[in-house]
Formats: structure tokens, C-alpha cells, sequence
């Protein structure tokens, strides 16, 4: 008991370690909006690389041609414009989640970055360094007040519940939240450029600093500010412009420094860390992100990069961040004061290519392209063990993201339904009718999280707990699970219930690892699979990947619909399955067409007599037929279940010859992972 109860504490402690708790907290909606947001801007970032790195070319080129002016103001159009980019699509991530639509908010959230960066014109200050971060986290608070206002009545314009012209009046009502939010966001907007107008006439540059410690505090201060999103090079061009004052008069270091020699492939040196993810990474969207940033990292291009993987917020890679840079500046300069290598008097533009860059910038030119070399490998490596270190938690972040993505693609079709549905012709009624019904069901549902609990599998004879059935349960921010019979039927109705199980077998298969070194560890569990997911061979493989890891501890239910649905691809699916360790049993027995049929018929290990057998025992006949279904399978030597037990009495009914396993609240509801490990404490 005590050991049990150790092993308990660490497993709890182990669930409260930094690196848990982090990547919990990535996984909060708001999180997940800003990762989805921002890829959702690849290809935006994508085209401004490709546009960047022909400037760069033609730069060196044909520095005088008119073709470069243009191409120059194209450029700064597409750095000036990305603030809204990012109001639009961090908007959209919000919208999708708060059930607003999409087209509207990411229309409405341009116009909310239009007034931020009015202000930042008239601003003195340092207010436009904070674009990027606004633009970040300002839908995060823009689009939930639009969600809250528009539920307020003040703001209706027209009523919301009408078949033939839902998307217009949801439109029009979303005019008067979006004007106050507008008035919200250009109030807070001018605050804070006040209150950084206010700082900046204080803050002063000591003349007799090192330029070495003012380089040392640019590299610092770049990382970290890029790593919440501020970009680093606008934020610190006051810290730049004395670092250049201080080098006026010296030979030794320059501005040249920090482009081929510091941050190379762009801030954070990102040239290595996406070697070190092309070369490393398992994952294969963060190889082919990282293979298609290597040529614009040549260029010191680095947003696909930053925005993609991406390095903001992302903690698991700001120790590298920070540290490459750092590295490389203090190498280098130790090798500048030393004269092994001597930097050049001109100034380069910061998007020269690699090794080009290195090659004018300092001599012997062979000589500064060998330190570049030697620079970006070893910050390949200093990258290695983080990205190392990242993939391995690849399979927990998958099992937490799948409800985000379960979730996303759930709205994403609610969307497309409510869109489509809104058409006044009499024959688009009833597709109205199923969109209105899965939008209350969602917004009712929006803050709920998917979760697994587990349900006790009981031997009554000696009490003791065998097996448990994996339910899922959507559970409220107040801690209240409710039961998901309505989400499974819309997820159904959306076509998503594969997605849904793939989720849910991989989230067991988490838990049972977690429950390896704990008193259920040879704890048997049941997950449900729907005929959908059966009639799938690709889907059904990547489940049977994921049950071959615990053979014989997994018991795959299906239901008889799946089998007369689609027969012959529902036994093929079973055959995968137990060739992968399952056991199968046979749900809801008793409730189809031919259930027997199907005993002899399949490689059944087992059958769920199911909860309206245990009603029947009330009556004579009732009792007779079910003490027949518990020894036909007994002798058939299948396993039986028998689920709804509630009552002493219905327990007593029970055939006491036979080994039945017993599931109800008799025993238990559905316990979280950390009930049903206190129950197994008390239950030993």
C-alpha cells in the first residue's frame, strides 16, 4: 500500500514537471489560436522571403537599376503590411473557436491593426516596435469582446433566428459589437503610446560603455523580444545607433559583425537551428518547414522560420536562441581583437547570401567565410540537443493537440454548414434546421476540453477491478464532466468520427505509459470504435500502430451496425486489429439483427450484454433470456460484460457459476486517471 501510494506522488510530481506543465500551458485555446494564426501566415511570410531574397540578388547585381527602387518599396510594403496579416489570421484561429465568422472578423480585425498603426504614426516614441506583439495578442482580446458583445441585446440590430437570411443578420449584427471593440482597441492603443512616448526622453546611452557589453546586451535583448513576438531590430535601433557611435572611431568592431558573423541565417542564428531540424527532427512537417527555410536563411530571411516551427512562445527553444548568438559574437570578437580576422570599413546590406557576406566584410576573406563555417556548425549543434529534446515529446503534445485539431476541423464543418445552410429556398430548410443545431451545440460546448476518463470493470466475485472502459468526457472550467452523446452525434453528422477515434486511441495508449511503473499497469482497457473508422484500412492501420504497443491489454469494441454496414471491410478491420494484440468484443450485444450469427461468424473474444438485458430483469422472461445469453457465450468461451449494474438486487441476479465481469455505478461512474488511481489503491 505504501509503495503503491509513492508511486502515486511521483506520478503526480512527474505530471507537474516544467516541461509538462509547459506543454499543458501551449495547449490553452489562446495558445492554440496564436499557433494556428500564425501558420495560417506561411504563405504570406513565404512570398515576402521570395521577394526579399530577388532585392538581395538584384542588390549586388544591379545595384542602380529602377527595377530595385520598386522592388525595395515592394518589400517595405510587405514588412509594413504583416501586422495586419497577423490581426487577420490570429482573428480568424480566434473566430473558429468562438464560432463567429471567419470572413468577418478577419475583415474587422485589419481594421483594428489600421488604427493601432495610425497611432503608432503619431507616435514619438517607441510605440511601433510594439506592432508585431499588438498584432500577436490583440485579437486574443479583440474577438472574444466582439463574442461577449454581440450575445448583449443593446447591440441586435435585426433578430438573429431566421432561415432565410441567418448570414446577413449575423453580419449586421456584428456592426455594433465591432465598433465598440474598434473604440476599445484605438483607447488601449493610445494609452500605451503615451505611456512609451512618456519613458523614452529617459532613457540615455553611457558613452564609455564597452562596445563589446552594448553588442553582448543587442544580442540578448534581440532574442528575447523575438521570442514574445517584438521584433527585436525595430525595439533596439536606439541600442544599435550607440553601438555604431561607439565603433565610429575604431577599426575593430562595426556593424559588419552582426549579419555575417552573429546572426547568421537572421536572429537566433537560424541558419543552424534549421539545419538542426532538417537533420535531427523526426517530425516530418518540422523537416520539410525547416528543408524550405534553408535558402532564405542564406539571405539572413528568417520569418518562415520564426512564425512556422514557430520560436515564439516557443520556450523549449529559448535557451538556443539566446545562446548561439551570443556565442558567436563572443568568438568573434575574441579573433577580431586578436587580428585573425580584421573587419572591412564598408557597410553591407544585412540580406547579403552567406558567405558572400563574409567574404567583403572581413579579411582575409577566406579566413571570415571559415569562421562563418565553423560558427554555424557549432551552432547546429548547440541547436541539436533541443530539438532533440522537442521531438521527444512529440507524442504527448500529439495526444493534447488532437482535441485542438479535432476541434478545428469540427467548427471548420459547422462553418461550412451554417454557410451553406442559410439558403431561403424551401428544399434547404432541413440542412438550416441541422446547422442551427450543431451551432447551439457548440457554442453551449466552446469552453469544454476533451478528456478521457475510465470506467471501473469489475469481477464480482472477488470485487476486484480487471479492466476499464476509456469514455470520453467534455469537461466544463468549472470541473464538470458532462456526458458527450450530443458532440458524438455531430461529430457523426460532420464526418470526423475516425478522427475522433485515432485521437482517442492515442490518448489511452499515453495513459497506459503513464501507468507502467504504477499499480495499473496490467490494467486492461476498452476503447469504443465506430463503423466509420472500421470501414477505413489506412485509419484502421494507424490504430493498430498504436495498440501493438500493449498486446493483449486493449479490447477494441464494436458495435453489430459496423459489421452490417460494412461487412466485408468491418471483418477485414477486425482481423487488422487482433493481428496488432486486440481482443474485440461485440458491444451492445443483443440490441441488432443477427447477433448470434456474428459469434460464429467473427473472431469475436468477447460480448457487452447491454444495459436494457439488466432492465428486463425485472420480469420472469427477462431473466430467463439473459442468464441464456451469459452461458451461450460461456460456452462459446467468450468473454462477457455486462454493463448498467446499479442495485445489490441487480447484481444478485447475476449467474454465480459463470465468470461475469460487472461494469455500472454500482461500482463506479467514469473516474479522470487520478480517481481511478486512488480507486485501485482502496480497491487492493
Amino acid at each position: 500500500m505504501l509503495n503503491s501510494k509513492i508511486k502515486q506522488l511521483h506520478s503526480r510530481l512527474n505530471s507537474l514537471s516544467f516541461p509538462h506543465l509547459i506543454a499543458k500551458q501551449s495547449q490553452l485555446p489562446f495558445a492554440r489560436s496564436i499557433r494556428f494564426g500564425l501558420l495560417s501566415l506561411l504563405p504570406y511570410y513565404m512570398l515576402s522571403t521570395i521577394v526579399q531574397i530577388l532585392v538581395a540578388m538584384a542588390t549586388l547585381l544591379t545595384p542602380d537599376s529602377r527595377f530595385l527602387t520598386g522592388s525595395r518599396l515592394l518589400v517595405q510594403f510587405f514588412l509594413d503590411n504583416m501586422p495586419l496579416a497577423i490581426w487577420a489570421c490570429i482573428g480568424t484561429a480566434r473566430a473558429i473557436r468562438l464560432q463567429l465568422p471567419r470572413a468577418a472578423i478577419a475583415a474587422s480585425c485589419i481594421g483594428f491593426a489600421l488604427i493601432v498603426q495610425m497611432v503608432a504614426l503619431l507616435d514619438d516614441g517607441w510605440f511601433h516596435a510594439l506592432l508585431l506583439p499588438l498584432s500577436i495578442f490583440g485579437p486574443l482580446g479583440a474577438v472574444p469582446l466582439i463574442d461577449w458583445l454581440r450575445d448583449k441585446r443593446f447591440c441586435h440590430v435585426i433578430a438573429r433566428e431566421t432561415s432565410a437570411g441567418e448570414t446577413v443578420s449575423e453580419a449586421i449584427n456584428l456592426i455594433v459589437p465591432v465598433l465598440l471593440t474598434a473604440l476599445v482597441v484605438f483607447v488601449l492603443a493610445q494609452l500605451l503610446a503615451t505611456g512609451t512616448a512618456l519613458v523614452t526622453p529617459h532613457i540615455h546611452w553611457s558613452a564609455s560603455t564597452s562596445p563589446l557589453l552594448v553588442a553582448m546586451q543587442y544580442c540578448l535583448f534581440n532574442s528575447l523580444l523575438w521570442e514574445v513576438g517584438v521584433h527585436g531590430y525595430y525595439a533596439l535601433v536606439p541600442l544599435l545607433n550607440h553601438f555604431q557611435n561607439l565603433t565610429t572611431h575604431l577599426t575593430d568592431l562595426n556593424l559588419n559583425l552582426f549579419g555575417p558573423f552573429v546572426f547568421i541565417g537572421g536572429s537566433g542564428a537560424t541558419l543552424s537551428l534549421t539545419a538542426a531540424v532538417a537533420i535531427w527532427s523526426r517530425n516530418k512537417k518540422r523537416k520539410i518547414l525547416a528543408f524550405a527555410s534553408l535558402i532564405p536563411a542564406f539571405f539572413n530571411v528568417n520569418e518562415l522560420i520564426l512564425f512556422g516551427l514557430p520560436i515564439i512562445l516557443n520556450i523549449r527553444l529559448l535557451l538556443p536562441f539566446i545562446l548561439a548568438p551570443l556565442v558567436n559574437l563572443c568568438i568573434s570578437a575574441t579573433l577580431i581583437h586578436f587580428h585573425v580576422i580584421t573587419l572591412a570599413p564598408i557597410t553591407l546590406p544585412f540580406n547579403a547570401p552567406m558567405i558572400f557576406n563574409a567574404w567583403l566584410s572581413a579579411s582575409p576573406g577566406i579566413g571570415a567565410v571559415g569562421l562563418q563555417l565553423a560558427l554555424v556548425l557549432l551552432d547546429t549543434l548547440i541547436y541539436m540537443p533541443f530539438v532533440k529534446s522537442w521531438d521527444s515529446q512529440r507524442i504527448t503534445d500529439l495526444a493534447m493537440q488532437l482535441s485542438s485539431s479535432t476541434e478545428t476541423a469540427y467548427l471548420r464543418g459547422q462553418e461550412a454548414n451554417q454557410f451553406t445552410t442559410t439558403d431561403p429556398i424551401p428544399p434547404q430548410q432541413n440542412r438550416w434546421a441541422d446547422g442551427t443545431r450543431l451551432k447551439k451545440n457548440s457554442r453551449r460546448m466552446k469552453d469544454a476540453e476533451i478528456e478521457m476518463y475510465y470506467q471501473p470493470q469489475v469481477l464480482p466475485k472477488n470485487s476486484k477491478t480487471v479492466a476499464c472502459e476509456a469514455l470520453i468526457r467534455l469537461v466544463l472550467p468549472t470541473g464538470e464532466a458532462l456526458s458527450p452523446l450530443e458532440f458524438l452525434e455531430d461529430m457523426a453528422h460532420a464526418n470526423l468520427s475516425h478522427e475522433l477515434d485515432l485521437w482517442v486511441v492515442t490518448k489511452v495508449c499515453e495513459q497506459m505509459r503513464r501507468w507502467e511503473q504504477l499499480p495499473e499497469s496490467n490494467l486492461i482497457v476498452s476503447i469504443n470504435i465506430t463503423a466509420a473508422t472500421l470501414s477505413m484500412p489506412a485509419m484502421v492501420e494507424k490504430i493498430a500502430q498504436h495498440i501493438s504497443h500493449f498486446p493483449g491489454r486493449i479490447v477494441m469494441e464494436i458495435t453489430e451496425q459496423a459489421i452490417v454496414v460494412h461487412g466485408t471491410e468491418s471483418e477485414q478491420s477486425i482481423k487488422t486489429l487482433r493481428a496488432a494484440g486486440a481482443h474485440i468484443h461485440l458491444d451492445d450485444f443483443g440490441t441488432g439483427y443477427s447477433s448470434l450469427a456474428y459469434l460464429s461468424r467473427l473472431p469475436i473474444d468477447g460480448i457487452k450484454i447491454d444495459r436494457s438485458f439488466v432492465h428486463m430483469l425485472d420480469d420472469q422472461k427477462g431473466r430467463v433470456v439473459f442468464q441464456a445469453l451469459c452461458k451461450l457465450a460461456n460456452k462459446l468461451k467468450l468473454d462477457v460484460i455486462v454493463e448498467g449494474i446499479e442495485t445489490d438486487w441487480q447484481l444478485s441476479q447475476l449467474p454465480t457459476d459463470l465468470i461475469i465481469v460487472v461494469q455500472g455505478w454500482y461500482y463506479s461512474p467514469a473516474l479522470s486517471p487520478e480517481q481511478l488511481a486512488g480507486y485501485l489503491v482502496q480497491d487492493r
